[in-house]
């Protein structure tokens, strides 16, 4: 049972529960009619927001019931598909968070204003079923409230996902340590090639591209690539200088991430740099 400890509004309430936790109801209609100390009818209630501070549990409250309840009947359902979805079990830590950015984006859409996310490439490629249910958020967002966000802000809902189950410590440690590995790849190929890869050639931001997914991949302990011996061969003994580098390249990686990659992997490396060089 709860009884209302303070209203907000109709649809957010502030409450104790049996053991004495102040928590935050959410329903439509919720408040209304509800004195301070009255039970709160159980039926009204669609979904519970047990704080990990309870000093913070005012504050929250009045946060969540600022936004409108439009954003927070569609968070309910985004929470959900986080638990189904991802398989966490505290989804409902995400209400605020998600709620507010969501919010806040919706706003922004509103005003023809948009801002970049400079971390969509890390995101997709580290954490891609984070970022797959950001692209799921989308389309809800589209089906339910009719505003069009742009994709890059799958990765910022992804992001929400991520900072809770692993920390934003982790994600800035794995978007740091792979940003520096690519810069010492791009080098290295460099040195090996004779010239000075540059960042803007189109062959360049495909092998970085590739070698986000290869570095995801190992982050996320992916399935490996399946080795394809005949293409390998192809490659080995019609690229042998290319390959050359390829292999240096692997060993770099190798040594910087303890993972393993296979020949196919490293024929892949070949036609990339076999690009680099003959697109100079």
């Amino acid at each position: 049972m709860y009884r209302m400890q303070r209203r907000h509004n109709n649809n957010v309430v502030q409450a104790i529960d049996d053991h004495g936790r102040s928590v935050v109801l959410l329903g439509r209609g919720i408040g209304f009619g509800v004195s301070v100390g009255d039970s709160i009818d159980k039926t009204r209630i669609e979904m519970t927001y047990v704080l990990e501070s309870q000093q913070h549990a005012a504050s929250i409250a009045v946060r969540l019931s600022s936004l409108s309840p439009e954003i927070l009947i569609l968070t309910r359902p985004i929470v959900v598909a986080a638990h189904d979805r991802l398989g966490i079990d505290n989804a409902e830590a995400l209400l605020l968070p998600v709620a507010e950015h969501m919010s806040f984006a919706v706003d922004r859409a509103g005003a023809g204003k948009y801002v970049d996310f400079p971390l969509e490439t890390e995101i997709r490629h580290l954490f891609p079923k984070e970022y797959e249910f950001g692209q799921h958020v989308l389309k809800m967002i589209i089906a339910e409230l009719g505003v069009s966000l742009p994709a890059s802000e799958a990765a910022a809902f992804a992001l929400h996902v991520v900072s809770m189950q692993f920390g934003r410590s982790r994600i800035s440690r794995a978007v740091a340590s792979m940003t520096q590995l690519i810069d010492d790849i791009l080098r290295l190929v460099s040195e090996h090639l004779g010239f000075v890869v540059s960042r803007d050639d189109f062959a360049t931001r495909r092998f970085v591209t590739h070698l986000r997914f290869v570095l995801g991949r190992f982050e996320k302990q992916g399935p490996e690539v399946k080795e394809r011996r005949k293409f390998v061969h192809t490659i080995k003994t019609s690229m042998p200088s290319y390959w050359d580098v390829a292999v240096n390249v692997q060993q770099h990686i190798e040594e910087q991430t303890h993972a393993t990659l296979g020949l196919t992997e490293t024929a892949y490396l070949t036609l990339h740099i076999g690009n680099l060089a003959e697109g100079k």
